[in-house]
């Protein structure tokens, strides 16, 4: 999501330049990383790092079409465990550095394309989504933290595995 793209609103600016800057971040953890050691849930944590990317990816994907008002397709669904419930997360299986990849471009890929429709007007309106259904601009800054929580988490299972 690189947001070298003057037309974003300076807010949706803002959010995407927060969410590139964990997207190189995560990028830079998962490379290094064996699929074993992706797979890997140690004792006393709920998740695999290959867990916690995919639901990255998958919120994100979640989230930018609910700003589309549109539907996810249910081949993103089933790529991104959304067809799943999310407590407790869906285990990832399977997953390489290079398929977590493909996975976390796509997802960042229709974020942008999501955003770059984001206008003033939009901010200002209700979302009838989210945790605490908040406004569109509440849920746009909701994105980047969600991702530095998960990438925490992610820090923490790579110590332990």
């Amino acid at each position: 999501m690189h947001v070298g793209n003057s037309q974003l609103h300076p807010f949706v600016a803002g959010v995407a330049s927060s969410l590139d800057f964990g997207h190189r971040w995560l990028q830079g953890v998962i490379n290094e990383l064996t699929p074993e050691q992706l797979a890997t849930q140690p004792a006393g944590f709920h998740n695999s790092i290959a867990t916690l990317v995919v639901h990255i990816a998958g919120s994100e994907i979640y989230y930018a079409h609910r700003l589309m008002k549109a539907d996810v397709p249910d081949n993103l669904k089933r790529e991104y465990l959304l067809d799943k419930p999310l407590s407790p997360l869906p285990v990832a299986v399977g997953e390489t550095p290079e398929s977590l990849t493909a996975k976390l471009n796509t997802a960042r890929q229709i974020l942008l394309a999501a955003v770059a429709q984001v206008s003033e007007a939009d901010l200002a309106r209700e979302a009838d989504y989210g945790p605490d259904q908040q406004g569109i601009r509440w849920v746009l800054s909701l994105l980047p933290n969600h991702k530095a929580i998960h990438l925490g988490q992610i820090l923490l299972v790579r110590q332990n595995i």
